[in-house]
């Protein structure tokens, strides 16, 4: 098979996966429901930041 049939498979099988609830992708790494407590701080603390009105930069640095 060529590259171009293995994706296009691929595709359709994810599409079929997703329809029956197989499929959630990748899990989000920084987010609330985190598994990993440190990453679960740096979203809670960032979003803080943010409502307090910090740019993106200022939290970057």
């Amino acid at each position: 098979m060529n590259e171009r049939n293995i994706k296009e498979r691929q595709r359709q099988g994810v599409i079929l996966a997703k329809k029956v609830g197989r499929y959630k992708g990748r899990p989000t790494e920084y987010a609330s429901d985190s598994k990993d407590p440190p990453k679960r701080l740096v979203y809670q603390t960032v979003v803080k930041r943010l409502k307090q009105g910090d740019t993106v930069a200022e939290i970057a640095t």
